[in-house]
């Protein structure tokens, strides 16, 4: 078994084009990290092993892989082969250039959050520096957003917030979408407009809570999905800060990813909370 620390240089390559001959390969990083790996490894079947080493480190903690180094060095290695969705996005009809994320993928608020959050500040306040940036966003104007969810055209609207999720949880106990599962072929999508320190104290209580509803607050269901904003916006994907777009598309590709994970009962889903 030949293992690989593996920091990829391009995105999306798929069919294990960066590692031929590689048995397994294992991503030492953040959530960044393994979502470059994910994409050069899509469609290949060659198992890849995490080492979760970032500030967030989400896609671990959402199926369950440890986040001790030596713990999650023995899944890494010793684990249990678990095919996993990932989700392919094309950003402005680049067919060729497709795009691929294991977590999320954020448009407007969430990837103006990241550019304000710097390494230093990372470093300083860990996932705090997010809180701590997402403060002048609040008072963000809405932009216009046309949504479609499986080739129906759902809704044209205001939003501040858009995002495309393949996993429940953002961290600190927070599960924005909290029917996203990475293993049933689906993704999930929230599309927010609240404006204002009492417009987002009301929708992060409902999410939080789960009681009652924000009209501010939309979600959606399904395979492949597409956002366009009227002018270019900032996009995220998995924390990382990638480019601009004005139109997004996406479609789940189901068990794309052969990832270890912790060997667990056959009747558990490998998604944790």
């Amino acid at each position: 078994m030949a293992a690989h620390h593996h920091r990829p240089t391009r995105r999306g390559t798929g069919a294990g084009g960066d590692c031929p001959g590689a048995d397994l390969v294992v991503a030492a990083g953040g959530d960044g990290t393994v979502r470059e790996v994910s994409g050069a490894l899509a469609g290949s079947g060659i198992p890849m092993g995490i080492v979760p080493s970032g500030t967030a480190n989400l896609l671990a903690k959402n199926v369950g892989i440890p986040i001790d180094m030596e713990d999650a060095i023995s899944v890494a290695v010793g684990g249990e082969p678990t095919p996993l969705d990932l989700v392919r996005m094309v950003v402005d009809a680049q067919a060729d250039k497709p795009l691929y994320f294991a977590v999320m993928a954020g448009i407007g608020f969430d990837a103006r959050l990241m550019q304000r959050t710097n390494e230093s500040l990372k470093k300083a306040l860990g996932a705090a520096a997010y809180v701590f940036s997402a403060m002048p966003e609040l008072f963000t104007k809405p932009h216009r957003v046309e949504i479609s969810v499986d080739g129906s055209k759902q809704t044209r609207r205001n939003a501040v917030l858009t995002v495309m999720g393949n996993v429940p949880s953002i961290g600190g106990g927070v599960e924005l979408m909290p029917d996203a599962d990475p293993t049933d072929g689906r993704m999930e999508m929230v599309v927010g407009s609240p404006v204002g320190l009492s417009a987002w104290a009301r929708a992060t209580a409902q999410v939080l809570t789960r009681m009652g509803a924000d009209p501010t607050l939309e979600q959606y269901a399904g395979v492949a999905m597409s956002v366009e904003v009227d002018e270019p916006m900032p996009y995220e994907l998995d924390g990382d800060l990638v480019g601009s777009g004005s139109l997004f598309e996406a479609e789940v590709d189901p068990g794309a990813l052969m990832i270890m994970l912790p060997p667990r009962p056959s009747s558990q889903a490998p998604a944790a909370r």
